[in-house]
């Protein structure tokens, strides 16, 4: 018995086409992260968005200094408050087909903007970690 490559071509396509869906904060809480308030003088604000579409079914997840602090799928964002320190580097982490890594010294006060890129993979979606102006990140991130 042979399979059609439509068929195949058909069930593959309704599976990458179902939503993945990570936890999400209550409104409120995300109504306020879109505000942008300043963090403290000893603390700065990273927040990694992804407002694309492409690549909705892939979960991708975050992880800075090696730890992991979220995952996003399309049109989330996760905000990291990061205490600040002279000196001290931070690497933000995104891992999808490949790892995208990022080197951050954010200073005190600061609010960094970091677009998680989805890229074409071979087999599923690729990401690319970038530092974007404050007005595109605020833009993307709401």
């Amino acid at each position: 018995m042979r399979v059609s490559v439509n068929w195949f071509v058909f069930i593959a396509s309704v599976a990458l086409s179902a939503c993945a869906s990570v936890p999400l904060a209550p409104p409120a809480y995300d109504q306020a992260a879109k505000n942008f308030v300043p963090p403290p003088p000893d603390r700065a604000h990273m927040y990694v968005y992804r407002n694309e579409s492409f690549g909705s079914a892939i979960k991708m997840d975050l992880q800075l200094n090696g730890v992991p602090v979220g995952t996003t799928v399309s049109k989330t964002f996760t905000l990291l408050p990061v205490p600040v320190r002279p000196g001290f580097q931070y690497t933000l982490t995104s891992t999808a087909e490949n790892t995208s890594e990022l080197q951050l010294f954010p200073r005190p006060g600061e609010i960094i903007f970091v677009w998680q890129e989805v890229k074409m993979g071979f087999l599923i979606a690729r990401s690319r970690l970038q530092i974007v102006h404050p007005s595109e990140g605020m833009a993307g991130v709401r």
